[in-house]
This record gives structure tokens, C-alpha cells and sequence, in this order.
């Protein structure tokens, strides 16, 4: 028997057992007691955790009522579904239904506990992940979750899975503006429209945050918003470039590579961003994550030829490599102390990155090591040279 199939018989047993119960304490009619409500609100949140997929359509229908209680057990089974079951199906099936625009309505007009469950739904199910970025967009938009709303949830009292719920929708509102699309739809929430409501100082006070399940959410549109040069400016403006180095040391490799892909992104724009970048001590952490990718791709190269390990995961330590030097090379353009302070340990992790099999990271760390090897000759380039080179 199945695991899910073995939970859901326990939790039919548990049921049937907390409504015999419920029917015998209500006999006993005894003064002051609440066990009988108690008891009753125990079947109700056992029962919404015998849903199955097949529930699904009619889950979403509860979502659209008026009922905040049939609202409440419906998003909690829909999160518990997401949970046990795989979240592909179960995502692919609220999609089937058009059960994104309820789940996002709920987000921001629903109760505090509704609330809550309809964002551990979205989250759970990765459901906003599972549908293309423009479908999310028109999806918020349909529920009035608009860039104003979504400075409410970020910056107010929200619950930790609201917060990482609307970052996940804010990522595909940046997507799509990125890529172009609604470029003409009124009332879309597009980059600017973002940027105007303060999301992204919004997004860089979540680094901060004493959860660090909000601080892993605020790193993926960040990286994202700072591929875009006005995105990078307001980032650089909330004060995010201190909270991103920090993040380079970070014990998660998924930080590691979101705060390494913004600083890459605020970076490429102009030499002006890579001096303030490379003012606020980056390189040594960067050369520390590019020694951490060098090793983490050679043990996983080494394990998926023996036929043990992945080579996904090398490609990734590589990409992330890739990444770490191409930044070294603008800091170094930008600031000739920024290429002082990566000479002085820099040089033997170059040699080792530029034999990594990836041709562009083998030519990009050839050229830094040239500017770390001629710093420790005393005949480094000026930086103005370097920034000419770095930023053709």
C-alpha cells in the first residue's frame, strides 16, 4: 500500500473515531466544557485532509463562495493535497480549473487564517511556478493583486508563507515585464509599475528578515529585477549590495547563487555599479564562493563519471563559477583595490577555473588571471584600461 493511501486510512480512522467521540461527550451535556466544539472542530480539519485530486474542481468552487469557512477548509485541503500528493498533478489540476485567480483573491481579502492557507496552497503546490509567467500576471491582475496590493503584503504583518506567495508572484511579474509581454495591458503590473510602489525596497528589507524562509523568497526576483538597469539602480539604492555580499557566505547554496546572479546582474550595467560594488568588499567573498563551486563541480564531475553522482549538479557549481569570475573582472575594471584584494588569493583559483569544462569561464578566468598576475608583478593595468576590456 501507498504511503498517501496508508495516510488516508489512518486519517478515515481518525475521523470516524473523533465523531464517536464528538457524539459521546455531547450525551454527557456537561457544564462549562467546550469538548463537544473542540471536538467537532477536529473531524472538520481531519476531513480536509481526505481530499484527493479528483476533489480539486470542486475544492476551487468552495474558494469562489462567500462561505470564509468553506473557504478555509477548502485551501487547507488544497495545501495539504500539495503536500502529500505530487505537486506537478495537483498544480496542473488547479490550473485545469482556473484556480489561480481564487487562491491569489485570498491572499489579500480572505482572513487572517485564510489567508494563510491559501498561500501555503500556492507554495506548497509551486502552482505560480508551474504557470507561465504571463498567465500569472493576467491571473493577479483578474484578482486586483496589483503592485499596490502587493507593497501591502510585503511590507505589512503578513505570514511568512504570504510574504514568499506574493515574491513568487512578484518574480513572474518581472519576468514577464522583462521579456516583454503585457506590454500594452492596462492595469498591468509591469517592472516600473513595481519599482513605483516600492516592491523592491520591499524585497531587499525581506534579507533581512528573522525568517529565513522569506530571506531565501526575496533572492530570486532581486536577481531578476537587477538584470534590468533601472531595477538595478533601485536596488542599489535600498541599500541591497551590503545584504547581497553577506549572502555570498551564506550556508544554502540556493543564496549563494541568487545573491552571486544579482551582484552579476548590477554589475554588467555600468562601471559606476561595479565601484560601489567592489567598494563594499565583494571580491574576497566572491573568490571564497568561486573556490566553494570549483570543488563542489570537480567532486560532482568525479562522482557522475563513476556513475554516482550528477552532472546537473556540476553544470550548476560551473554556471555559478562562470557567474563569480565574470564579476571579478568588472570589480577589477572598476577598482584597482578590488583587484589588489582578489590578487592576493586569487590566482591559484583561477588556474583551477580555467580548466573546468565550460569554454567561456576557461576564456573569462584566462583574462583574470592575466590582471591578477600583472598586479603581482607591479604591472597591472590601470583600471580605466581593465573597464575598456570588461564593459566592450
Amino acid at each position: 500500500m501507498s504511503c498517501a493511501a496508508t495516510m488516508h486510512g489512518h486519517a478515515a480512522a481518525a475521523a470516524a473515531a473523533a465523531t464517536a467521540w464528538a457524539a459521546q461527550t455531547q450525551q454527557l451535556c456537561l457544564p462549562h466544557v467546550r469538548l463537544p466544539l473542540l471536538c467537532r472542530q477536529f473531524v472538520k480539519r481531519i476531513h480536509s485532509f481526505m481530499a484527493s485530486i479528483s476533489d480539486i474542481p470542486a475544492l476551487v468552487q468552495r474558494l469562489r463562495g462567500s462561505s470564509r469557512a468553506a473557504q478555509l477548509q477548502a485551501a487547507r485541503s488544497l495545501a495539504h493535497l500539495a503536500f502529500t500528493e505530487d505537486e506537478q498533478e495537483v498544480a496542473a489540476a488547479i490550473i485545469a480549473v482556473d484556480g489561480l485567480p481564487p487562491l491569489l483573491q485570498l491572499l489579500r481579502s480572505g482572513s487572517a487564517a485564510v489567508q494563510e492557507e491559501a498561500a501555503r496552497a500556492l507554495n506548497n503546490s509551486k502552482v505560480t511556478l508551474c504557470t507561465a509567467p504571463t498567465a500569472v500576471v493576467d491571473a493577479a491582475q483578474a484578482s486586483g493583486l496589483d503592485a499596490a496590493a502587493i507593497h501591502l503584503l510585503l511590507s505589512g504583518d503578513s505570514h511568512p508563507m504570504g510574504i514568499t506567495a506574493a515574491v513568487a508572484i512578484v518574480a513572474a511579474m518581472v519576468q514577464s515585464s522583462l521579456s516583454g509581454h503585457h506590454s500594452g495591458a492596462a492595469g498591468c503590473a509591469q517592472l516600473p509599475d513595481l519599482l513605483a510602489a516600492g516592491v523592491v525596497h520591499d524585497m531587499v528589507a525581506l534579507l533581512s528578515s528573522a525568517e529565513l524562509l522569506v530571506q531565501v523568497a526575496g533572492l530570486v526576483p532581486i536577481a531578476a529585477v537587477a538584470a534590468a538597469p533601472d531595477g538595478a539602480a533601485a536596488l542599489l539604492e535600498a541599500g541591497s549590495v551590503d545584504l547581497l555580499v553577506l549572502a555570498l557566505s551564506h550556508d544554502s547554496i540556493a543564496v549563494q547563487r541568487s545573491a552571486c546572479y544579482a551582484l552579476h546582474n548590477m554589475a554588467k550595467h555600468s562601471t559606476e555599479n561595479s565601484r560601489i560594488i567592489a567598494a563594499s568588499g565583494a571580491a574576497t567573498p566572491m573568490l571564497a564562493l568561486l573556490s566553494r563551486c570549483i570543488i563542489g563541480a570537480d567532486c560532482n564531475a568525479s562522482s557522475s563519471s563513476g556513475g554516482s553522482g550528477s552532472s546537473g549538479s556540476s553544470k550548476t557549481y560551473t554556471s555559478m563559477a562562470k557567474f563569480a569570475v565574470e564579476t571579478l573582472v568588472k570589480l577589477c575594471g572598476a577598482s584597482s583595490a578590488a583587484c589588489s584584494e582578489g590578487a592576493a588569493g586569487g590566482i591559484p583559483l583561477l588556474e583551477r577555473a580555467a580548466r573546468l569544462p565550460d569554454r567561456e569561464l576557461q576564456a573569462t578566468a584566462a583574462a583574470m588571471l592575466q590582471c591578477y598576475m600583472q598586479q603581482v608583478g607591479g604591472q597591472a593595468r590601470p583600471a580605466a584600461s581593465w573597464a575598456v576590456l570588461c564593459f566592450a
